[in-house]
C-alpha cells in the first residue's frame, strides 16, 4: 500500500500521505458547504447546518435543486474502499492486473486517477508497428497488447462483430461519400475552409480512430478521446496506427489552450454504451468546445442523438453560427462556425 485518499497508511510506521486525486472534488466539496453556510446564517436558517449526517454521505439544504451535486459528492465516499484497494501495490514493482478497477473508479469521478509508482506488464514478443501510411489500415500483432483485463483476447475476436475494431470493414468506408442529409464526407467538410487552413483538431468519441486516420490522409493531426478500454485495448490500437489517442471522461475539460484547435468532430454514438447526454452536460461540453476553438474553427456534430430543437438552442446560445444543419429520425448532423470575432 502506497498512500491513501484519507491520509493513511495501513503499514504500520509509514508516513502518511494525502492522495491527490481528489483535490477538484474537495475544493468543491470546501467551496459548495462555505456558500451553503453563508446562506444559511444569512438566511437565520444555520440550525440546520448543525443537523448531524452520517459520515459516510454529504448533506446540504440551501438549495432544492442540487440533487445531481449531491450524488457527485457523495460519490466520492462510495468509492473510498476502491480506491484503497488500488492503491495496494509493491512500490517499484509490477502494477496489479486491475484495469477493471481502474475503470470503474473514473467512472465514479476519481479521474485523472493517482499516480502509482509501479510498472503496467509489456507484452509478451513485442512487435514494432507497421510504418506510416501502412499502419493506418493495418491492425497490429496481438503481442502489442496485454489481453489479460479483456473479454476478447486477440484483435481476430474483437473484429469478429464488425465493430470499431474491424478496419477491414465498416470502419474503412465511413465518411467517404456525402448523401446530401446525416452523412457529411470529410472532404465536404474541410472544403468549408481555405485549403490548408484546417490543421489540427479533436475527434470526441472516434472509436478507434477511423475519422482521425482520414484525417492525417488529407495532412490533417487529428486527436482522438477515448473513455476508456472498456470493451478492449482502444487506445493502443489507435497507437498503433499512428495515431493520437487521449483519455477524457465525459466530464473532463478539455486538454487544450484555449483557442487553438481547427476543427472538432463529435460522434457521441461511438463506444461502448456512452452516459446520456443532458440540457446540462451538453451546454457544458459545448462551452468547452467553444473555448478550445480557434475564431473560425468548424465543429461537425455527426449523427447526434439529441433533440434537434434543444440542440439548436444550445449552441445558438454558446455563440456558433450555423454552416449545415440536418435533422432525421431523433438525430441531428450539423457543420458549425465560431464567429471571428
Amino acid at each position: 500500500m502506497d498512500q491513501y485518499c484519507d491520509g493513511k497508511s495501513k503499514k504500520p510506521g509509514t508516513k502518511s500521505r494525502r492522495c491527490r486525486c481528489s483535490a477538484t472534488m474537495l475544493t468543491m466539496l470546501l467551496f459548495v458547504i462555505t456558500n451553503s453556510v453563508s446562506v444559511l446564517l444569512s438566511s437565520g436558517a444555520g440550525a440546520f447546518l448543525l443537523r448531524r449526517y452520517k459520515p459516510d454521505s454529504v448533506r446540504l439544504w440551501a438549495w432544492d435543486d442540487s440533487a445531481a451535486l449531491l450524488d457527485d459528492l457523495n460519490a466520492t465516499h462510495r468509492f473510498q474502499d476502491d480506491l484503497e484497494r488500488y492503491m495496494e501495490y509493491k512500490p517499484g514493482g509490477e502494477c496489479p492486473s486491475d484495469e477493471a478497477l481502474a475503470h470503474q473508479l473514473m467512472r465514479n469521478g476519481c479521474d485523472p486517477l493517482p499516480r502509482r509508482r509501479c510498472r503496467p506488464p509489456s507484452p509478451a514478443r513485442y512487435v514494432q508497428p507497421a510504418p506510416l501510411p501502412k499502419s493506418l489500415w493495418t491492425i497490429p500483432p496481438d503481442t502489442t497488447v496485454v489481453w489479460d483485463a479483456y473479454r476478447c483476447k486477440n484483435y481476430s475476436c474483437l473484429a469478429h462483430g464488425g465493430g470499431e475494431f474491424d478496419l477491414r470493414g465498416r470502419e474503412k468506408g465511413r465518411w467517404m461519400r456525402d448523401d446530401g442529409a446525416l452523412t457529411y464526407s470529410i472532404d465536404g467538410v474541410l472544403a468549408a475552409r481555405p485549403n490548408g487552413t484546417v490543421r489540427i483538431g479533436l475527434d470526441i468519441g472516434g472509436g478507434c480512430g477511423p475519422g482521425a486516420a482520414r484525417m492525417r490522409e488529407r495532412g490533417v493531426t487529428v486527436v482522438t478521446t477515448t473513455s476508456m478500454n472498456s470493451g478492449g485495448p482502444s487506445g493502443s490500437l489507435i497507437a498503433s496506427r499512428g495515431l493520437v489517442p487521449v483519455h477524457v471522461s465525459p466530464a473532463h475539460r478539455l486538454p487544450f489552450f484555449d483557442g487553438t484547435l481547427d476543427i472538432v468532430h463529435w460522434t457521441p454514438e461511438l463506444g461502448s454504451r456512452p452516459p446520456p447526454v443532458t440540457d446540462v452536460s451538453l451546454e457544458f461540453a459545448v462551452f468547452d468546445i467553444y473555448r478550445v476553438m480557434r475564431p473560425g474553427g468548424l465543429l461537425w456534430l455527426d449523427h447526434f442523438v439529441f433533440s434537434g430543437e434543444q440542440l439548436s438552442a444550445t449552441t445558438d446560445r454558446v455563440g456558433f453560427r450555423r454552416v449545415r444543419w440536418n435533422t432525421g429520425k431523433k438525430l441531428v448532423s450539423a457543420l458549425l462556425e465560431k464567429p471571428m470575432t
